[in-house]
């Protein structure tokens, strides 16, 4: 046992060397690292542990004893604890908990008399070993060495219950188990202290990268505030060039700290302040010109290190340089300066108990006062305010006075130094008060808002004439705002503002607030043709829909306005379709014009045959009475078809009006005779041809195409049959309300009655309006009482309607009759006009040329005919003093008849040249016309011929 007492005692002695050195460098390393502590307390317990065997003499071997292992466990446990040191132990509360159910076993082992020792070492045998492989794998010196020699102290508890049974040396076992823990305590200290010295160049290392990667100064100073680091940045701050000309130098003679500053310091707490120096500046003009530009400032904060700020372990210097910020602060109060001159604001200050007034002087100045004008008694600035905004500035300031209103805010208007007021704005706080709460101090700001006001001015003008304009525009408008349904999809429109002109088209007296489902509750289809307009990702989308409810054509362009608006432009274009859709008609009947244009040419030609043949035969074989009476058969054909064509040519062109006397009664007949052929049965025409006078002077078809139009529009009236009546009668006194009759004669009065279903008012305002019709699509130009209205007028007299509904309707035409003396017949021996002159006739039908020759000649002139346009130039060239007439056809193949006027007058400018044709030439250059002296229509018999060639002979002569 003696053994065993020495080498508990050294035991002692070690142990408590350890735990003095162990505090000291707890003490030392100023931190409380509870790992260490861990240590410390295993080491306390340890010693415990070993004074039990002085204590209790019959403890001589402690771990043998129940209070002996327990108190070894525990410095077991907190040595194991302490091992987290160096490396973490996965699993370390599973260990722990595991060792005390251990403990736990040996306990109940050493109760009922059972050998525990073999379940302590071999449970302390793998755990040691375990964390000494864990240490292992860490790879660091200090492990290494720590995790070796716990291998091995592991691996001797595994074998001590094996030695236990081959040899019975329990005291050299628990020798052997004392020094291993003796041994592992200096190798602890051994590596604590090595691992200390690694971490604190690791440390050192972390620092200087952290200072050199700083963007601002960083400088360390230690506890004898003698500075140990400083990084490039701080270097460069303070333009120092050499690194070791500062390192040493004393934290309080590099910084000029101010002593309240040092104050904070010697108490603890840390510092901040700003550092300013000159540059190192040679350009002394841009120092001049820049003064602020010549310093550098630099903010500086100190942070005392350690745990006892008064017992400083050293100190951590930033440095951030904000020059940079003071220049732009500089610049900033410039600009604040130069902003608030040019937003005219200017600063107040009022006494209202003493009503002492104080104000910028530039207020008075921009006035065009004095600058001290309103700096005295506040009466001075008040009674230069307009009477009416100084009532409004007393209510706004009571509001505020009584903390009704926070700010007081006032525009009003100031009379300048010229007698003229301007407008400002006036904003003000309290900010002082009595005891009793009344203001006795003010201060605000004044600012010019002239512009502003102009700038008022000219928006409520521009709204003013955009309202007007919106609501005396022809189109309707509508801004509608998107309605959703539970489902979030479009369900309806609602109508947030509208035109006057929109309640018009559509026939409502207010729209604006309700929904498009509520204003077409009949016609739903509205809002399905708006989704799909809503569906073109184009800001513009365009519709045009039939509205039944209406009886209009509307056209509708929509503008998306915002994410949940659309803008609606509505337009009334029923009319424009109408008119488009006559035009199309008119154009119909003009391409149909044009080809019966191009017949009539062909028939004419024939007609002009058969003309021609007729003449000469009557003329020559004057005697044979029993012929004359079917040749004047054939003439009257031939006459009658030769009107048919020139009725039908009138689809084609606009022809001058041939004026002549014809009989009035005579065109009433043939009208009549014509309308018997083509219209209902049903439908009676009766006749009262009571004019004594019928002679008019016109043109015979065009009035024949009026009667014929108000025939046909009578017809159309007739839905079931009727009569229709064309009576005249002669007045000998008559006015026209539309027409001007500049000399009064004595008239023939025409009025066509039917018995038809009449017309309304509204009709009558329109009937003779150009394209307008009752009719349906494709039934009626709207043409045709329009063109009657312009021929009578054209004839000299006027046109009117009186109409019943249901009843029926009178069209009464009135038109100048001929007197006796101005229509005298000619007597037909003196119709035939001859002569003697030379004529060329060029046209390429070979019957026309013969006839046209014979009939000419027969008239004594002499004749040429040509049926090549080029072969008659050719002529003409060498004869031109022979040829007193040329007679051109208009279309002919090679050349037409306008190309040869033109070759003609190149070779003669003094050349006579007419036409010839059975097409009209009223659409035809006027150059052309210009150069012609005559236009012969075909079918023509021998008289007018005659008639004809003297006046082209005769016109320039």
């Amino acid at each position: 046992m003696d053994v065993i007492r020495v080498v508990n005692i050294y035991s002692i002695v070690t142990s408590l060397a350890w735990l003095l050195i162990f505090i000291c460098i707890y003490m030392k390393i100023g931190r409380k690292d509870k790992y260490l502590v861990y240590y410390i307390k295993g080491i306390i317990v340890f010693i415990i542990f070993l004074a039990l065997g002085f204590v209790f003499e019959e403890l001589a071997i402690q771990d043998r004893t129940l209070i002996g292992l327990l108190f070894l466990d525990i410095s077991y446990i907190l040595l194991i604890l302490s091992t987290e040191v160096f490396i973490t132990i996965k699993g370390r509360k599973i260990w722990l908990w595991f060792f005390i159910f251990v403990i736990g076993v040996i306990i109940v082992t050493k109760l009922i008399h059972r050998d525990f020792s073999i379940i302590l070492n071999i449970y302390i045998g793998v755990l040691l070993s375990y964390i000494g492989f864990r240490l292992l794998r860490s790879k660091k010196i200090h492990n290494l060495l720590i995790g070796s020699f716990l291998i091995l102290w592991g691996i001797f508890n595994l074998l001590c219950p094996v030695l236990y049974k081959i040899f019975d040396f329990d005291m050299t076992l628990y020798v052997i188990n004392r020094i291993f823990f003796i041994f592992s305590e200096a190798l602890f200290i051994i590596a604590y202290i090595y691992k200390m010295n690694m971490d604190y160049k690791y440390d050192n290392e972390n620092i200087k990268n952290i200072f050199n990667a700083s963007s601002v100064g960083l400088e360390l100073y230690n506890a004898k505030a003698e500075l140990i680091i400083i990084n490039p940045i701080c270097l460069e701050m303070f333009e120092i060039e050499n690194h070791d000309t500062v390192i040493g130098s004393n934290l309080f003679d590099r910084f000029n700290i101010a002593n309240r500053s040092l104050e904070q310091l010697k108490s603890g707490k840390d510092v901040s302040f700003r550092v300013e120096f000159e540059l190192n500046n040679d350009n002394k003009e841009n120092l001049i010109n820049n003064n602020i530009r010549q310093k550098k400032f630099l903010e500086v904060k100190i942070n005392i290190l350690g745990t006892n700020k008064l017992l400083p372990e050293g100190y951590f210097v930033q440095i951030e340089d904000i020059s940079e910020q003071i220049y732009s602060s500089h610049k900033l109060e410039k600009r604040m300066k130069i902003a608030v001159s040019s937003a005219n604001l200017y600063g107040w200050d009022w006494d209202i108990s003493n009503n002492i007034f104080y104000i910028d002087p530039m207020f008075a100045i921009s006035l065009g006062y004095d600058g001290e004008k309103f700096n005295d008694r506040g009466t001075v600035f008040f009674n230069l305010i307009k009477e009416e905004d100084l009532e409004i500035i007393n209510k706004e300031l009571q509001k505020h006075f009584e903390n009704i209103e926070q700010v007081f805010i006032c525009e009003w208007r100031i009379k300048d130094a010229t007698g003229n007021y301007k407008w400002y704005m006036g904003t003000g706080s309290v900010i002082e008060r009595d005891e009793d709460g009344l203001p006795f101090r003010m201060v605000g700001i004044n600012q010019c808002i002239e512009r502003r006001k102009q700038s008022e001015l000219e928006l409520y003008n521009s709204e003013k004439r955009y309202r007007s304009l919106f609501e005396t525009m022809v189109n309707g408008y509508a801004r509608l705002e998107i309605q959703y349904g539970n489902d979030n999809n479009i369900c309806d429109y609602k109508c947030i503002e509208t035109n006057s002109s929109l309640n018009e088209i559509l026939a409502l007296d207010e729209i604006q607030g309700l929904r498009v489902k509520d204003i077409i509750t009949h016609e739903k289809y509205w809002i399905a043709l708006i989704n799909d307009m809503l569906k073109n990702k184009k800001n513009q989308s365009r519709i045009e829909q039939y509205s039944r409810r209406l009886g209009k054509i509307l056209e509708v362009i929509m503008h998306r306005f915002g994410n949940n608006q659309i803008i609606l432009i509505i337009r009334d274009v029923t009319n424009e379709r109408n008119l488009e859709n006559m035009v199309r008609q008119t154009e119909k009947l003009s391409a149909i014009g044009q080809l019966v244009g191009g017949i009539a040419h062909d028939f004419n030609n024939q007609l002009m045959a058969i003309s021609g043949a007729v003449s000469i035969i009557k003329t020559k074989y004057a005697d044979r009475k029993e012929c004359i009476k079917y040749i004047d058969y054939i003439e009257k054909c031939s006459n009658n078809s030769a009107s048919l064509v020139n009725r039908l040519l009138t689809f084609s062109r606009e022809s001058d009006y041939k004026l002549i006397p014809i009989d009035l009664h005579s065109i009433i007949n043939s009208v009549v005779e014509i309308l018997e052929r083509s219209i209902d049965k049903r439908i009676r025409i009766e006749t009262s041809l009571e004019a004594e006078n019928h002679m008019i002077l016109g043109d015979e078809s065009q009035i024949q195409n009026t009667l014929l139009n108000i025939g046909i529009n009578a017809r159309d009236a007739l839905i079931n049959g009727g009569q229709l009546v064309f009576k005249t009668y002669n007045i000998m006194e008559w006015d026209c309300d539309k027409i001007d009759v500049k000399e009064q004669k004595p008239a023939i009065v025409t009025i066509v009655s039917d018995t038809g279903i009449g017309m309304s008012e509204e009709v009558k305002k329109h009937l003779f309006e150009p394209f307008y019709t009752t009719k349906d699509i494709g039934k009626g130009t709207g043409m045709g009482l329009a063109m009657a209205f312009g021929v009578i007028k054209n004839h000299g007299g006027c046109i009117s309607v009186n109409s019943v509904i249901n009843v029926g309707t009178d069209f009464t035409i009135k038109l100048p009759i001929l007197d006796e003396e101005e229509y005298t017949p000619v007597d037909e021996e003196e119709r035939l006009i001859k002569g003697v002159e030379k004529i060329l006739v060029v046209d390429d039908e070979e019957i026309i040329r013969d006839l046209l020759q014979e009939m000419i000649e027969m008239l004594g002139y002499e004749v040429i005919t040509f049926g090549d346009g080029f072969e008659a130039l050719r002529y003409y060239k060498k004869h031109v003093s022979d040829i007193n007439l040329v007679l051109l056809d208009i279309v002919m193949p090679n050349i037409s008849g306008e190309e040869l006027v033109n070759e003609f007058y190149g070779i003669n400018e003094n050349v006579r040249v007419g036409f010839l044709s059975g097409f009209g030439f009223e659409k035809m250059d006027k150059r052309i016309t210009d150069r012609i002296v005559g236009f012969i229509n075909k079918p023509i018999n021998i008289e007018e011929l005659s008639l004809k060639i003297r006046e082209m002979l005769d016109c320039l002569s």
